[in-house]
Protein backbone atom coordinates (compact mmCIF):
# COMPACT_ATOMS: atom_id res chain seq x y z
CA UNK A 1 0.00 0.00 0.00
CA UNK A 2 1.43 3.37 -1.01
CA UNK A 3 1.91 6.29 1.36
CA UNK A 4 0.61 9.65 0.17
CA UNK A 5 1.78 12.69 2.12
CA UNK A 6 1.23 16.42 2.07
CA UNK A 7 4.52 18.24 2.64
CA UNK A 8 4.41 21.76 4.15
CA UNK A 9 7.47 24.01 4.32
CA UNK A 10 6.46 27.42 5.71
CA UNK A 11 9.07 30.17 5.50
CA UNK A 12 9.32 33.85 6.24
CA UNK A 13 8.40 34.83 2.67
CA UNK A 14 6.60 31.77 1.25
CA UNK A 15 4.81 28.49 1.87
CA UNK A 16 6.24 25.62 -0.18
CA UNK A 17 3.83 22.72 -0.76
CA UNK A 18 4.04 19.30 -2.33
CA UNK A 19 2.20 15.98 -2.42
CA UNK A 20 4.28 12.81 -2.56
CA UNK A 21 3.24 9.21 -3.12
CA UNK A 22 6.01 7.12 -1.58
CA UNK A 23 9.14 8.82 -2.98
CA UNK A 24 7.46 10.18 -6.13
CA UNK A 25 6.49 13.86 -6.25
CA UNK A 26 2.99 14.31 -7.66
CA UNK A 27 2.58 18.08 -7.32
CA UNK A 28 4.62 21.01 -6.04
CA UNK A 29 3.90 24.70 -5.64
CA UNK A 30 5.35 27.76 -3.90
CA UNK A 31 3.00 30.45 -2.59
CA UNK A 32 4.81 33.75 -2.01
CA UNK A 33 3.74 36.10 0.79
CA UNK A 34 4.37 39.83 0.73
CA UNK A 35 5.40 41.68 3.87
CA UNK A 36 2.08 43.54 3.71
CA UNK A 37 0.08 40.29 3.72
CA UNK A 38 1.85 38.91 6.79
CA UNK A 39 1.93 42.24 8.63
CA UNK A 40 -1.80 41.91 9.41
CA UNK A 41 -1.07 39.03 11.82
CA UNK A 42 0.13 39.96 15.29
CA UNK A 43 1.65 36.55 16.12
CA UNK A 44 2.85 33.53 14.16
CA UNK A 45 -0.02 31.27 15.33
CA UNK A 46 -2.40 33.94 13.99
CA UNK A 47 -1.16 33.01 10.48
CA UNK A 48 -2.40 29.40 10.77
CA UNK A 49 -5.95 29.90 9.34
CA UNK A 50 -4.59 32.10 6.51
CA UNK A 51 -1.98 29.57 5.42
CA UNK A 52 -4.36 26.63 5.93
CA UNK A 53 -6.79 28.16 3.44
CA UNK A 54 -4.00 28.49 0.87
CA UNK A 55 -3.04 24.85 1.42
CA UNK A 56 -6.63 23.63 1.03
CA UNK A 57 -6.90 25.60 -2.22
CA UNK A 58 -3.69 23.94 -3.43
CA UNK A 59 -5.08 20.47 -2.69
CA UNK A 60 -8.43 21.27 -4.31
CA UNK A 61 -6.78 22.53 -7.51
CA UNK A 62 -4.96 19.21 -7.82
CA UNK A 63 -7.98 17.08 -6.97
CA UNK A 64 -6.62 15.86 -3.64
CA UNK A 65 -8.73 15.48 -0.50
CA UNK A 66 -7.29 15.46 3.00
CA UNK A 67 -8.90 12.03 3.30
CA UNK A 68 -6.73 10.79 0.41
CA UNK A 69 -3.61 11.37 2.52
CA UNK A 70 -1.75 9.01 4.81
CA UNK A 71 -0.15 11.84 6.78
CA UNK A 72 1.05 15.43 6.82
CA UNK A 73 4.75 16.28 7.10
CA UNK A 74 5.78 19.78 8.17
CA UNK A 75 9.09 21.57 8.43
CA UNK A 76 10.54 21.31 11.94
CA UNK A 77 10.35 24.43 14.08
CA UNK A 78 12.56 26.21 16.60
CA UNK A 79 11.81 24.12 19.69
CA UNK A 80 14.70 24.00 22.14
CA UNK A 81 16.05 20.63 23.21
CA UNK A 82 15.11 18.43 20.24
CA UNK A 83 17.48 17.00 17.65
CA UNK A 84 17.43 16.18 13.95
CA UNK A 85 15.03 13.58 12.58
CA UNK A 86 11.27 13.09 12.64
CA UNK A 87 8.74 13.75 15.40
CA UNK A 88 5.01 13.03 15.56
CA UNK A 89 3.10 16.19 16.41
CA UNK A 90 1.07 15.75 19.59
CA UNK A 91 -0.50 18.23 22.00
CA UNK A 92 2.78 18.77 23.87
CA UNK A 93 4.66 19.65 20.69
CA UNK A 94 1.86 21.99 19.57
CA UNK A 95 2.12 23.76 22.92
CA UNK A 96 5.91 24.02 22.61
CA UNK A 97 5.66 25.44 19.07
CA UNK A 98 3.32 28.17 20.36
CA UNK A 99 5.12 28.98 23.64
CA UNK A 100 7.88 31.60 23.41
CA UNK A 101 9.58 30.12 26.48
CA UNK A 102 9.87 26.69 24.85
CA UNK A 103 10.56 27.84 21.30
CA UNK A 104 11.65 30.91 19.40
CA UNK A 105 9.05 32.61 17.16
CA UNK A 106 9.87 31.54 13.61
CA UNK A 107 7.87 30.74 10.48
CA UNK A 108 9.09 27.13 10.61
CA UNK A 109 6.98 26.60 13.76
CA UNK A 110 3.94 26.79 11.51
CA UNK A 111 4.83 23.45 9.90
CA UNK A 112 3.73 21.50 12.97
CA UNK A 113 0.89 23.85 13.92
CA UNK A 114 -0.72 23.77 10.46
CA UNK A 115 0.05 20.09 9.93
CA UNK A 116 -1.65 19.06 13.15
CA UNK A 117 -4.81 21.05 12.36
CA UNK A 118 -5.07 19.59 8.85
CA UNK A 119 -4.26 16.06 9.98
CA UNK A 120 -6.84 16.17 12.77
CA UNK A 121 -9.54 17.04 10.22
CA UNK A 122 -8.78 13.81 8.33
CA UNK A 123 -7.93 11.60 11.30
CA UNK A 124 -4.33 11.04 10.13
CA UNK A 125 -0.96 11.66 11.82
CA UNK A 126 1.10 14.82 11.50
CA UNK A 127 4.88 14.95 11.73
CA UNK A 128 7.72 17.45 11.63
CA UNK A 129 11.21 16.74 10.34
CA UNK A 130 14.65 18.24 11.00
CA UNK A 131 13.75 21.09 13.39
CA UNK A 132 15.65 24.37 13.00
CA UNK A 133 17.23 23.86 16.43
CA UNK A 134 18.33 20.30 15.69
CA UNK A 135 22.11 20.11 16.17
CA UNK A 136 24.64 18.24 18.27
CA UNK A 137 26.96 21.02 19.38
CA UNK A 138 30.05 19.86 21.30
CA UNK A 139 30.74 21.73 24.52
CA UNK A 140 33.45 23.87 22.91
CA UNK A 141 30.91 25.19 20.36
CA UNK A 142 28.59 26.31 23.17
CA UNK A 143 31.14 28.64 24.79
CA UNK A 144 30.25 32.34 24.75
CA UNK A 145 32.36 33.70 27.60
CA UNK A 146 29.31 33.79 29.86
CA UNK A 147 28.59 30.41 31.52
CA UNK A 148 24.95 31.43 32.03
CA UNK A 149 24.48 32.02 28.29
CA UNK A 150 25.64 29.00 26.27
CA UNK A 151 25.36 29.14 22.48
CA UNK A 152 22.38 27.42 20.90
CA UNK A 153 22.34 26.27 17.31
CA UNK A 154 19.77 27.68 14.88
CA UNK A 155 20.12 27.17 11.16
CA UNK A 156 18.16 25.91 8.17
CA UNK A 157 18.57 22.28 9.22
CA UNK A 158 15.98 20.78 6.86
CA UNK A 159 17.43 22.14 3.63
CA UNK A 160 21.05 21.99 4.79
CA UNK A 161 20.88 18.30 5.73
CA UNK A 162 18.86 17.51 2.60
CA UNK A 163 21.49 19.10 0.34
CA UNK A 164 24.34 17.48 2.28
CA UNK A 165 22.73 14.05 1.92
CA UNK A 166 22.04 14.68 -1.78
CA UNK A 167 25.66 15.74 -2.34
CA UNK A 168 26.89 12.57 -0.65
CA UNK A 169 24.58 10.34 -2.70
CA UNK A 170 25.53 11.98 -6.00
CA UNK A 171 29.23 11.50 -5.23
CA UNK A 172 29.03 7.95 -3.92
CA UNK A 173 29.73 9.01 -0.34
CA UNK A 174 28.18 8.23 3.04
CA UNK A 175 26.80 11.38 4.66
CA UNK A 176 27.47 9.80 8.05
CA UNK A 177 31.17 9.53 7.26
CA UNK A 178 32.14 12.90 5.72
CA UNK A 179 32.69 16.51 6.79
CA UNK A 180 30.90 19.36 5.00
CA UNK A 181 30.19 23.07 5.33
CA UNK A 182 26.75 23.98 3.97
CA UNK A 183 25.39 27.45 3.14
CA UNK A 184 21.63 27.99 2.94
CA UNK A 185 20.67 31.16 1.05
CA UNK A 186 17.01 32.16 1.06
CA UNK A 187 14.74 34.45 3.07
CA UNK A 188 17.46 34.01 5.66
CA UNK A 189 21.09 32.89 5.27
CA UNK A 190 22.70 30.34 7.60
CA UNK A 191 25.89 28.29 7.60
CA UNK A 192 26.43 24.89 9.20
CA UNK A 193 29.30 22.45 9.76
CA UNK A 194 28.39 18.77 9.35
CA UNK A 195 30.61 16.03 10.78
CA UNK A 196 29.73 12.36 10.37
CA UNK A 197 26.02 13.07 9.92
CA UNK A 198 25.68 15.61 12.74
CA UNK A 199 25.58 19.39 12.74
CA UNK A 200 28.41 20.36 15.09
CA UNK A 201 28.43 24.16 14.60
CA UNK A 202 26.35 26.81 12.86
CA UNK A 203 25.88 30.50 12.18
CA UNK A 204 22.22 31.44 12.24
CA UNK A 205 20.42 33.90 10.01
CA UNK A 206 20.41 36.53 12.76
CA UNK A 207 24.15 36.43 13.46
CA UNK A 208 25.82 36.15 10.05
CA UNK A 209 25.30 37.32 6.45
CA UNK A 210 22.46 39.69 5.65
CA UNK A 211 19.69 38.22 3.51
CA UNK A 212 18.95 39.88 0.15
CA UNK A 213 15.33 39.93 1.29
Amino acid sequence: MSIKQLIINPGSTSTKLAVYEDDQKLFQETVDHSAEELAQFETLPDQVPYRMELIKNFLERHGISLFDLSGVMGRGGMVWGIETGGYRVGDDLVRALSDEELSSPHASNLGGLIGKRLADEAGIPAFIYDPVTGASLPEVAKVTGFPELPRKSTCHVLNSRSMAIKYAQENGLDYNGINLVVAHMGGGISLSAHRNGEIVDSIGDDEGPFSPE
